[in-house]
């Protein structure tokens, strides 16, 4: 069904490329919540840089409450529905806004069972570098 015009990817007049829709590509900013321990972060860190096709996962920032990533990636992912897949038992909502992902979270997610000791609360604002370098997911080897 093409229209035979160059650049349409073979689409009929009018109708939109849906192959590519809702594929990410390069690096894209994941925003999580509530996350209120740095082993939850670390936890989620290293489930994001489980999903194929993902090269690495950066911690950008973590204020006590939300945990911003850089997620790279080598291929082009539906890293939108890769992250409902990934956080599923965990995930109350999942949307694309101003650029990024922004992932809501169960509130009991991370939290230690009751009558566990606690653990120790993170800093109020931990520098990006120190936790970027202390959660930094390497690319998976071939």
């Amino acid at each position: 069904m093409s229209d035979g015009r160059a650049g349409t990817g073979g689409r009929g007049p009018g109708l939109p490329d849906l192959g590519a829709a809702g594929l990410s590509r390069g690096e894209v900013d994941v925003a999580l919540h509530p996350v209120r321990t740095a082993e939850h972060a670390a936890g989620l860190v290293a489930t994001l840089g489980r999903i194929r096709g993902v090269a690495g996962v950066a911690t950008t920032a973590h204020d006590g409450a939300r945990l911003r990533l850089v997620v790279d990636l080598a291929r082009p992912v539906p890293l939108g529905s890769e992250l409902r897949r990934a956080l599923h038992r965990h995930l109350v909502s999942c949307t694309y806004d101003a650029g990024g992902f922004v992932v809501a979270l169960t509130p009991t997610a991370g939290r230690a069972p009751a009558g566990a000791p606690a653990a120790p609360r993170s800093p109020a604002l931990v520098t990006p570098d120190a936790l970027a370098a202390a959660t930094r997911v390497p690319r998976p080897r071939s």
